[in-house]
């Protein structure tokens, strides 16, 4: 990855990361979500109009693939911080279709809601994204 955009990156809050799985089990998880019914979603957070180049799925079951990625995402996040926790019912699919704008990072939590629990809890809300595909 080039150096400076993953600066950016860091600079804007996310780690990355190398979860060392397979080719084969990438390419298993990346088949199993392709199998998933992906709906438009919400431009942006709070938006009343919806995106159709970006889609999402519910990841409801979880094949084998996918369960070895959510296996490892969970020690790392049990490892990270105490009062951190994983949720397998908040785990979704995005996709993107050609044609569409290009993204900015993805943020699941607006500043106020952070904020708010930095201030009552001690501790903020994290997400944990997955890139299958690559340039993603």
């Amino acid at each position: 990855m080039d150096p400076i955009l993953k600066a950016n990156i860091w600079n804007d809050g996310y780690l990355i990361g190398n979860l060392h799985l397979s080719a084969a089990t990438l390419k298993s998880a990346l088949a199993e979500l392709k199998a998933l019914e992906f709906r438009p979603i919400f431009g942006e957070v709070y938006e009343l109009e919806r995106d159709s180049k970006r889609l999402q799925a519910g990841i409801t079951v979880f094949g084998p693939a996918i369960e070895k990625i959510y296996k490892r995402i969970k020690r790392i996040v049990k490892e990270s911080e105490d009062e951190w926790y994983t949720k397998r019912k908040l785990w979704a699919a995005l996709k993107s279709l050609p044609g569409g704008l290009r993204q900015g990072l993805h943020r699941d939590f607006p500043s106020f809601e952070t904020s708010k629990a930095l201030l009552e809890k001690g501790v903020v809300q994290a997400s944990v994204i997955i890139s299958l595909m690559p340039n993603t």
